[in-house]
């Protein structure tokens, strides 16, 4: 709701209040184009949002299916087929992102592609990798129990053994695992946007608003102090959201 409810519009320039101290104005002040931090900041959030859930749900929906089929592999294969998730971990997530950002695959007119889907890309594919090792190997713990061998014996098809037999088992410790990436990927794309390779302009982000505080911290340094506290609120919260789930599960 916080393009909604904004107290002041996010977009509009003024050169009178630059670099307004937080008041009752102004509580959070303004910025060297005499923006409002707080209605930003507001409008930031469902950006940001999305990108860390996106990405968490692309990569969870990929890596489930990428972990079970490994997990099903002889021995020998799957300890080769894991290699395989190592393999997306040896290109840094930076990295990829600056290489969407060139190729910029959200302009090349293919219908409903949002900006953001050049970060969003490049966080569900590191996010697959996570899931798919995470799927397999507890997939793997699963299927030695006593119900799932009995399937199996039963001639029982293998991705109706992973549907009814092994998920319901792994999918509280998978949805765990899901809140921790939506936590990880706030921080990633707060990252991707300070460098640049984020959310772009005019579309506000917290990594760019951190980027374009950073510039003035000397004579202006509140304008940190929003971003970055919101920032770490919004991935603690996610964090501790996981935990709660675990203790639970426990």
């Amino acid at each position: 709701i916080g393009w909604i409810v904004t107290p002041y519009d996010p977009f509009a320039l003024a050169a009178h209040p630059q670099f307004l101290a937080p008041s009752f104005v102004h509580p959070l002040g303004t910025d060297a184009f005499g923006r409002d931090i707080l209605s930003r900041l507001m409008v930031a959030l469902a950006p940001t949002l999305l990108v860390a859930t996106c990405a968490a749900a692309i990569g969870m929906a990929i890596g489930v299916g990428w972990g079970a089929l490994i997990a099903f592999l002889p021995s020998r294969l799957y300890n080769t087929s894991l290699r395989s998730v190592d393999l997306v971990f040896a290109f840094p997530v930076v990295v990829t992102a600056m290489v969407l950002a060139a190729t910029r695959l959200a302009d090349t007119g293919l219908p409903n592609l949002p900006k953001e889907f050049n970060v969003i890309f490049a966080l569900a594919a590191f996010n697959a990798a996570v899931f798919a090792r995470q799927t397999a190997i507890l997939i793997r713990s699963q299927r030695v129990s006593w119900h799932t061998r009995l399937a199996i014996i039963e001639g029982t098809r293998y991705p109706v053994v992973v549907y009814r037999h092994i998920l319901p088992y792994v999918r509280h410790m998978l949805m765990v695992h899901g809140c921790m990436q939506v936590s990880i990927n706030i921080i990633a794309e707060a990252g991707l946007s300070f460098l640049g390779f984020g959310i772009q302009p005019p579309t506000p982000s917290l990594g760019r608003m951190l980027y374009e505080a950073n510039s003035y911290a000397v004579i202006a340094p509140w304008q940190l102090l929003g971003p970055g506290i919101v920032v770490t609120a919004l991935a603690s919260s996610f964090y501790l959201l996981s935990q709660q789930l675990e203790r639970q599960h426990s």
